[in-house]
């Protein structure tokens, strides 16, 4: 497996993850067997209480512990079909492992105990014949097929604390029924993203019923997670916090509860992992959590380690290839993704992210196999929508990608991606209004998008709205603190409103963190000119020439640089590094050239006064003089050489 990434951008990082041990995780995992059958016994549980995000990460998860091929990589596998071990036993081996291992039915699925990962998990589940069950297969049949009100009247009479799944389904059908009634009068009024307008009558009534059954501690892990989205729904945060953790604590695998819990985490409120107990998903709970609060390194850590023990998941090379993308290492999340699409070739998540980054390196060719891909697969994907709308907005048909975003937001009126590019659309046909409501509209739904932020920057700025575009400026860069392009953007309107002090405060920070194209470095040394700082504008410059020299590359921050640099040399009496910067200027045409020449002649100039002036001193001075008569020799030749420098690179201008 590692074989794979020998010699791409991913190589270095990839190979440290080789390296790397158990000391990364903030839990041990158990071993493989006792793994996969507590996987596999809460995917089972999940998928006969239709809680299908939670089954398919936990199926993802359970296909890389049990494939024969990636036993080579972790040791071997018993569970298998041959093995004794295995959960689809023979008869002749039924008794010695139903000694071994417990059968649990679904109502009995009891509270997480004290995790130890040397503890094995025994646990079976399966569900003992009954009218009950019976009926709650036929509830599951109904819910399958969207009859979600016929569903929940018919577990109605079951729908207590003694039966903890028929409670689950039938207040889950009624929110279905809530969410699918607001979805209708979305459509009918018109409004895009107004959700909270519309009034869900179920809530109430559910909300009611659960809260009566969690005051008296009567539930279970899944519907503990149903309660926490209730309380997200009304808008009661720090409510549906803590019910989240507690369905957390009683069902560690639940995914979803992690994913609604998580977004509402911010960064300052770490304390919340303190209240989970320790089991070995916290490492996916804390890997996500990193990337949600941007600390992309640790995120590509911490899953690189995981890695080791779920090959060729493909949420975690999704995870890292998001992390390396959010971190702008692009070609390494190429990498990352193209080992992501050859594991799972029909894969949709994230695909837009992937788009994204095509769009920027300007890979036409892969951008346009990618949305030839994607549109065969399934072109009423809001992700694939988005995907093809990147292709044609790199061709320059901003027209046609609007009609794509528009398109994915159709299908998903909360998919942020598409509002977003939208809204970059709108902007390349200066179309300012479209652009701020699609702004607008994204950040609604997600005030943490520093895109969208920024977005409104931009458009702000575009219309000479300074004091305006540095608002939105800032709030991006609260969202994303450690990307310097939020703090340049913030300190670029700072300049234009003649703030300068904010101004070289922002490109400070934009420096401090890690700059690459060099941009905060030459604002910062063309303010600091501006305040009267020559010292340190030189030393800004300096910087950044030799950060350019570094990666050979060129452009006119380069030429200004070197002419700054020259005649800041040549007033500090530096005569030898003035002539050195002028010289790297006979490189380049245009009228700096000339200046250059015309420097370097003041210079050689300067130069041979002074020695005429010396020779003067020595013939007037006798024999006092002798000792300065050998330092201007010195001097001479020094300034015979810097003639003779001024002369040539006079003829290379010359021709």
């Amino acid at each position: 497996m590692w074989n794979n990434y020998q010699n791409t951008p991913a190589a270095a990082v990839f190979n440290d993850f080789g390296l790397k041990d158990e000391s990364l995780l903030f839990k041990a995992l158990p071993d493989r067997n006792s793994l996969a059958r507590e996987i596999r016994f809460y995917m089972s549980y999940y998928q006969s209480n239709r809680l299908l995000a939670s089954t398919k990460w936990l199926g993802e998860l359970l296909v890389t512990i049990t494939n024969q091929q990636n036993s080579a990589i972790n040791g071997s596998f018993s569970l298998g079909e041959d093995s004794s071990n295995d959960i689809q036993m023979n008869s002749a081996d039924s008794s010695q492992w139903q000694m071994n291992l417990r059968f649990t039915e679904q109502s009995d699925i009891s509270e997480q105990l004290e995790y130890n990962p040397s503890t094995n998990f025994n646990k079976v589940f399966f569900e003992k014949p009954s009218e009950a069950t019976d009926t709650l297969n036929l509830a599951r049949a109904l819910f399958d097929l969207r009859e979600y009100r016929k569903c929940s009247n018919l577990l109605k009479p079951l729908a207590n604390h003694k039966n903890q799944s028929a409670l689950f389904l039938h207040y889950y059908s009624l929110f279905q029924v809530s969410e699918m009634t607001k979805e209708e009068e979305i459509l009918q009024t018109g409004d895009k993203i107004s959700c909270s307008s519309v009034q869900n009558k179920e809530l109430a009534l559910i909300e009611a019923d659960l809260q009566s059954l969690y005051q008296k501690d009567l539930l279970n892990g899944i519907n503990l997670y149903l309660y926490g989205v209730i309380l997200r729904e009304k808008n009661k945060k720090d409510e549906a916090k803590q019910v989240l953790i507690q369905a957390l604590n009683k069902q560690p695998l639940l995914w979803s509860a992690w994913l609604e819990l998580g977004s509402m985490i911010k960064q300052t409120e770490r304390e919340v992992f303190a209240q989970i107990k320790e089991h070995w998903m916290n490492n996916f709970y804390f890997a996500n959590f990193y990337l949600e609060i941007q600390q992309d390194s640790d995120c590509i850590n911490l899953n690189g380690t995981l890695l080791r023990y779920f090959p060729n998941s493909v949420y975690i090379l999704n995870q890292i290839a998001h992390a390396s993308y959010a971190s702008q290492e692009y070609d390494a999340a190429l990498d990352w993704f193209s080992k992501l699409i050859s594991v799972d070739p029909f894969r949709f998540e994230n695909m837009d992210l992937y788009s994204n980054i095509l769009y920027i390196k300007e890979n036409f060719g892969e951008l346009a196999h990618l949305a030839y891909k994607v549109f065969h697969n399934d072109k009423y994907r809001p992700e694939s929508c988005c995907v093809i709308g990147n292709y044609y907005s790199l061709r320059g048909d901003h027209h046609k990608a609007v009609i794509y975003f528009k398109r994915a937001v159709k299908l998903d009126n909360k998919f942020l991606s598409a509002w977003t590019l939208m809204g970059h659309e709108y902007l390349e046909m200066k179309n300012t209004n479209a652009a701020i409501e699609s702004y607008r509209t994204a950040v609604d739904i997600d005030p943490k998008d520093f895109r969208a932020w920024y977005g409104l920057g931009q458009t702000y700025e575009i219309n000479q709205m300074y004091n305006y575009a540095a608002h939105y400026y800032a709030n991006a860069a609260l969202s994303k603190p450690q990307d310097s392009r939020m703090w340049i953007a913030m300190g670029g309107c700072y300049e234009k409103m003649d703030r300068k002090e904010e101004a070289i405060k922002c490109h400070e920070k934009g420096e401090r963190y890690k700059d690459k194209e060099g941009i905060a470095m030459h604002k910062l040394a063309k303010l600091y000119i501006q305040m009267g700082e020559y010292d340190k504008a030189a030393t800004c410059f300096k910087e950044n020439l030799r950060r350019k020299d570094n990666e050979e590359t060129e452009s006119s921050e380069t030429t200004e640089a070197l002419m700054y640099l020259a005649k800041y040399c040549k007033s500090q009496g530096l005569l030898k590094e003035a002539i050195d910067y002028a010289r790297r200027l006979h490189d380049y045409s245009g009228t700096e050239r000339e200046e250059a020449s015309a420097l370097i002649r003041e210079i050689n100039n300067q130069q041979q006064f002074q020695h005429t002036a010396s020779n003067a001193n020595v013939a007037g001075g006798g024999g006092q003089n002798l000792v300065g008569l050998g330092g201007h020799s010195h001097g001479h030749a020094h300034g015979g050489h810097g003639l003779g420098f001024g002369g040539g690179h006079a003829g290379h201008g010359h021709q």
